[in-house]
C-alpha cells in the first residue's frame, strides 16, 4: 500500500455525481440505469482500492450511495453534478490515472447504453467527458506515419485511404514546384491535401459558423528519405479545443477518428 495512492472517500463521491450526471443527461434516470452501475461497482470498482468509509464497507460503495441519494431527491442537476466532478478533478489531478481514466469513461459508456442505447444528450455529455479526461494529457496536433515507396504510390494511396473514410480531396497544393517558381528554390517533394468529409463538415457547420477558417482537413505527403515517405494529418481535437462548443467536439472526435485511421492503414497492404 505504500507505493499505491489511496482514492479518497471524497473520490468515489465525486464519482457518483459524475454518473449520476450522465444517467440524467436526458432529465429521465431508469432504474435500469442503477442497476447497471451497481453492476459495474461489483465488476469493476471494489477492486480499485482498498480503502474502507466509516462503517467498514469498501469505500467504492460510495458511488452508488451518492447517485441513489441524488435518484430519491430528484435532483436532475446533470450539469451540476458534472462540474462537481470536474472541479475536483482538477483539484485532484493525481488520482486519475489512465488506467482510472478509462476505467471512468467505459462506465460512463455502460451506463448511458443501458437504457435503449445512447441517445443525443447522452452523447453530448460523453463526447465533453471524453475530452476532459484526455486534458491532462499532451495532445499532439498531428497524427504521422513514416512508410516505404515511392511519393506517387504512397500519394495515391493517401487518397484512396480518405476516400474509404468519407473524405474527398479539394486542394493539393506541390510545395516542391510552388517553391521553385516562387523562390527559385530546390526542395524535397512535399504535398499538401485539403482533405473534406462533407456529411462532417455540413454537421460542423450547422452548429459553428465560423469553423470553416479550419478547413479542410490537411494531410501532408513528404519525402524523408531514399523510398522513405512521411504521411501526416491534422488532429482537429487539438484545434477544436479552443472552441467552447461540446456539439462540435462531438463531431471533431469522430472526424479525429477518421484521420487517425487513414494514418494507421498507410503501411497496411491494400
Amino acid at each position: 500500500m505504500t507505493t499505491k495512492k489511496k482514492l479518497t472517500l471524497k473520490f468515489y463521491q465525486n464519482l457518483g455525481k459524475l454518473f449520476y450526471a450522465i444517467a440524467a443527461a436526458d432529465r429521465d434516470v431508469r432504474a435500469v440505469e442503477f442497476d447497471k452501475l451497481k453492476e459495474l461497482v461489483k465488476k469493476h470498482w471494489l477492486d480499485v482500492d482498498i480503502i474502507e468509509d466509516d462503517f467498514k464497507t469498501d469505500a467504492a460503495y460510495q458511488i452508488e450511495i451518492v447517485f441513489n441519494w441524488l435518484d430519491e431527491e430528484e435532483h436532475l442537476d446533470a450539469k451540476g453534478c458534472y462540474n462537481t466532478f470536474v472541479n475536483y478533478k482538477n483539484e485532484q489531478p493525481h488520482l486519475f490515472t489512465e488506467n482510472i481514466k478509462k476505467l471512468i469513461l467505459k462506465t460512463a459508456y455502460d451506463i448511458a447504453a443501458s437504457f435503449s442505447g445512447l441517445n443525443k444528450s447522452e452523447l453530448i455529455m460523453l463526447a465533453k467527458l471524453d475530452l476532459e479526461l484526455k486534458k491532462n494529457r499532451i495532445m499532439n496536433y498531428y497524427f504521422s506515419t513514416i512508410t516505404k515507396g515511392s511519393f506517387e504510390t504512397i500519394e495515391a494511396k493517401v487518397i484512396d485511404l480518405l476516400k474509404d473514410e468519407g473524405f474527398g480531396v479539394l486542394t493539393e497544393i506541390d510545395i516542391q514546384q510552388t517553391l521553385k517558381n516562387k523562390l527559385d528554390v530546390d526542395f524535397k517533394k512535399y504535398k499538401i491535401l485539403g482533405a473534406c468529409n462533407p456529411p462532417f463538415a455540413y454537421k460542423a457547420l450547422q452548429v459553428e459558423n465560423k469553423i470553416g477558417t479550419m478547413l479542410p482537413c490537411n494531410v501532408i505527403i513528404q519525402e524523408s528519405g531514399a523510398n522513405t515517405i512521411e504521411v501526416s494529418a491534422i488532429n482537429p481535437m487539438v484545434s477544436m479545443q479552443a472552441v467552447k462548443n461540446d456539439q462540435l467536439h462531438e463531431v471533431g472526435k469522430l472526424v479525429s477518428e477518421k484521420l487517425e485511421n487513414v494514418i494507421k492503414n498507410i503501411t497496411n497492404e491494400k
